[in-house]
């Protein structure tokens, strides 16, 4: 190899490597100024506690459910107020609404259960 193939081959492996690391930095950097738990950010996803979910029956007691029992893979940092709620109500016929709390956003949503 010749001294300007080896130069082109260098100067080459050192941009890859710059854009590598630009993009390192750039995204993550992008996704700070954004609301937290982002992808391919730097907040760590083990700060988010995921909701608790409970079934409340028509007599006023109620009883917390294990999304486990029902997401397949559960994730905390996934929001499943969507469509777990609706979900509850159809596989529990007994149950008057479905509440979703969560510690750490101090939220506190009610899924009435339609009949």
């Amino acid at each position: 190899m010749s001294d300007n193939e080896n130069l082109r081959r260098s100067r080459a492996v050192t941009w890859c490597f710059a854009l590598f690391l630009a993009i390192q930095i750039v995204v993550p950097l992008h996704r700070l100024a954004q609301p937290r738990t982002q992808p391919f950010g730097w907040q760590m996803f083990s700060s988010i506690a995921g909701h608790r979910f409970e079934l409340e029956s028509p007599d006023g007691s109620s009883r917390q459910i294990d999304p486990e029992d029902f997401v397949l893979h559960y994730r905390a940092e996934i929001d499943y107020r969507d469509h777990l709620p609706q979900l509850l109500c159809e596989q529990f016929p007994d149950a008057s609404a479905v509440v979703a709390t969560n510690g750490l956003e101090k939220s506190k949503d009610t899924y009435p259960c339609e009949r």
